[in-house]
């Protein structure tokens, strides 16, 4: 069996519709209690969120990706003076000058 039309004798023209009037009530009410479950979803979402950190977030992401490429190697961000043996070798150079 192949595809069915729904057609509506109008007077003396038939008019083709894609789906029954039941069939397209059906559709339209899905797609309002689908929007209105992610409205309701959004507010309940807002009211929790801090949206400082939201607007702020951006500024944080340019810091950290400034800070990752190129990698700073200048200045000791990672160790104290003992941790490995660079960081013993580079305090014991600065002592013997």
């Amino acid at each position: 069996m192949g595809a069915v039309m729904v057609v509506i004798n109008s007077g003396n023209d038939i008019e083709w519709r894609r789906r029954t009037t039941k069939k397209q009530i059906g559709i339209w009410l899905g797609w309002l209690v689908g929007i209105s479950i992610v409205l309701f979803a959004w507010s309940v979402i807002s009211e929790k969120t801090v949206w400082f950190f939201v607007q702020d977030a951006p500024r944080q992401a340019a810091d950290i990706g400034s800070r990752m490429i190129p990698p700073k190697w200048s200045g000791n961000y990672y160790c104290d003076d003992n941790c490995c043996s660079r960081c013993i070798l580079r305090s014991t150079k600065h002592d013997a000058s």
